[in-house]
């Protein structure tokens, strides 16, 4: 997957998450500037940084979950 696929795709899950980036980075454990990043396609995740996003451990993120939030990790790439 593309930078800018995967930065548009968490641009909308957490949009449709109602989180802020400072929400979304207090609930990942992230930092605002790496999500950030992350969105205007400057960088992408680590793997494990990928697989938290997608499947948080239980009570964990504050409920945010890239599959919740309509995010398929099965995407073809570019």
């Amino acid at each position: 997957m593309s930078k800018a696929t995967f930065s548009r795709l968490l641009r909308e899950a957490r949009q449709r998450s109602v989180f802020t980036l400072e929400g979304l980075a207090e609930a990942s454990g992230m930092s605002v500037r790496a999500i950030s990043d992350m969105e205007r396609g400057r960088s992408l995740p680590r793997q494990s940084t990928l697989s938290d996003l997608v499947t948080p451990p239980p009570r964990e993120r504050g409920g945010f979950s890239l599959c919740r939030c309509g995010f398929a990790t099965d995407q073809p790439g570019p």
